[in-house]
């Protein structure tokens, strides 16, 4: 008889345990689903980035290009040492043409432009 009422005893013991556990299961399942829900997105409102364009002044300077918008480079292309320098970078870019650049256009045009097709497939092992 005692073990009867042992064994009664745990069995109530481990149906108890049993029904709460499953209570808590399923509110931690239901909170745990509510944080990994891939659905639910929020709204983020992104502030644009704004361009400092100040690079771009000094390399078209550099380069001997003229300005395109008005900017603290635009007074100095009225320098005379600008345009003498203009002037030299545009009669090197012309020779480097003349000389390499108009050649190499030539040999591409004969030789790889026929043989490249955009259809086919471009395997990069290394896009991610």
């Amino acid at each position: 008889m005692k073990s009867n009422i042992l064994i009664l005893s745990i069995a109530l013991g481990w149906a108890s345990l049993s029904c709460s556990t499953k209570k808590e299961t399923t509110a931690n399942r239901a909170d745990s689903l509510a944080v990994k829900d891939s659905l639910a997105t929020e709204i983020v409102v992104e502030e644009p980035v704004l361009k400092d364009s100040s690079l771009d002044y000094q390399a078209r300077f550099i380069a001997g290009l003229n300005q395109e918008n008005k900017n603290s480079f635009a007074a100095l292309e009225n320098d005379r040492y600008w345009n003498e320098y203009k002037l030299a970078i545009d009669t090197s870019w012309a020779k480097m043409y003349k000389n390499r650049l108009g050649k190499m256009k030539e040999w591409e045009a004969s030789t790889l432009s026929s043989a490249i097709s955009d259809t086919l497939p471009l395997f990069y092992p290394f896009s991610g």
